[in-house]
């Protein structure tokens, strides 16, 4: 099994070449990706499941509320593409972050979309929009820029 440690070390790894940051340049880049869309660590490149199959993996990116990466491999064109219908959207890509980052996630495909998969997902049984909802993961998405 891979660790999802290891994932999010090769994915920061993939994105960049590395080079020295000043620390200003780091706070720069930590406030850039607060935004919208901004926090693409590296593209979601797996081809799209079949339309009803089950997969899984680490949750490695949450995009904005509707899309995450689900990771099956160590290389982002392993990893999938993932909107949610709009059943399981949260209402803030904070909730989204709280409820499923670095967390693993199983997925039924549920229709093909331009970029990956519309798929109904879930976390340890749980519907991810449900769990978006609760208390608790509100209060964590807090936390969450």
């Amino acid at each position: 099994m891979i660790s999802i440690s290891w994932l999010l070390a090769a994915s920061l790894s993939a994105a960049a070449p590395a080079h020295a940051v000043s620390v200003d340049d780091a706070a720069r880049q930590a406030v850039s990706i607060t935004e919208a869309r901004q926090s693409i660590i590296a593209p979601c490149l797996a081809a799209a499941p079949a339309v009803g199959s089950e997969f899984g993996g680490p949750v490695l990116q949450v995009i904005d509320g509707q899309t995450l990466c689900v990771a099956r491999g160590t290389d982002p064109s392993d990893w999938v593409q993932v909107r949610l219908p709009r059943a399981q959207r949260a209402e803030t890509r904070s909730d989204l972050m709280a409820a499923s980052f670095a967390r693993n996630v199983t997925c039924k495909t549920l229709r093909r979309a331009e970029e990956g998969v519309i798929a109904a997902c879930s976390v340890d049984g749980e519907n991810v929009g449900r769990l978006t909802r609760t208390r608790a993961v509100k209060a964590a998405g807090l936390s969450w820029r």
